[in-house]
């Protein structure tokens, strides 16, 4: 291998300070403050919750089309947390660096599909949707086990509590096919990265046989770190959904997105992922 030629001294980033991956999120100014994007990131958030529940008990079909979009715009924060372990750890087996690399990949395509969605439907995103940044900013300055960890948590809860195909249903039950093609591609990532996250995890933790090991503790760790950080940041004013939900919720009455035939009588089971739950 040839040896490296010395570094420039004429170029203009000569001379820069090196770069260091920042422990917090920073968001495109020109959108309204959000710490959180949904309401079961922040149990405290009451307020938030009723607001969107007004939402759900409308139409729960409507809901899902809105859950759906905001949850993958959001998923801006699953690319940041595989994006700074790569950075922070140079010398591992050229596998980590591609399925990190994947995995990031994979949460930026989610969340052009969010964006892309509300785009369409009209919406000014930096004044009326949530753009939260809590789960990278709890999780940042950790080590690089427990920031992947959280994300395995999600992922894998997402695929054992069977979620996806619910929200798929609901769905297509609102005969919303793009908001289902793009459940159906997120259903299919996500099953992969559950696969990165255990590999991966259990290689930075040193387990090195291939008995079957639990990564409960560690994901665990994680989310008493996420509770934390919630427990922290309760009382800031960016930390309520309600202004976004109310709005939303008046915009959704003059133009719903769907023509509202739902049977009273009809109800689907669908429950979200919670960094609180047992």
């Amino acid at each position: 291998m040839a040896e490296k030629s010395p570094r420039p001294t004429d170029s203009a980033f000569a001379g820069r300070p090196a770069f260091t991956c920042p422990r917090s999120t920073v968001r495109d100014e020109r959108f309204k403050r959000s710490i959180f994007h949904l309401p079961h990131e922040n149990h405290f958030d009451v307020e938030g919750q009723a607001a969107w529940n007004r939402i759900q008990e409308w139409d729960q079909r409507l809901a899902m089309q809105v859950w759906a979009a905001i949850s993958h715009f959001n998923e801006i924060w699953a690319a940041e947390v595989p994006a700074s372990v790569i950075f922070d750890l140079p010398d591992q087996p050229w596998a980590f660096y591609l399925d990190l690399a994947r995995w990031a990949y994979d949460e930026m395509r989610h969340s052009r599909m969010g964006e892309r969605m509300m785009r369409g439907w009209g919406w000014n995103l930096a004044d009326e949707v949530p753009f939260g940044c809590a789960q990278y900013n709890a999780m940042g300055p950790l080590d690089p086990p427990h920031r992947l960890a959280l994300l395995y948590y999600f992922e894998d809860g997402l695929m054992r509590e069977g979620i996806k195909p619910r929200e798929m249903k609901i769905l297509a039950s609102a005969k919303d096919t793009a908001s289902w093609q793009d459940m159906d591609y997120d259903w299919a990532d996500e099953a992969q990265h559950v696969h990165y996250g255990y590999v991966w995890v259990r290689h930075l933790l040193g387990i090195k046989d291939d008995s079957r090991f639990d990564l409960g503790q560690i994901t665990n760790e994680a989310r008493a770190h996420m509770l934390e950080y919630v427990e922290s940041v309760k009382n800031q004013p960016a930390a309520h959904l309600a202004p976004f939900f109310d709005h939303l919720y008046e915009k959704l009455q003059s133009a719903p997105l769907v023509e509202l035939k739902t049977d009273p009588n009809e109800r689907f089971d669908w429950q979200p992922i919670r960094a609180q739950q047992e």
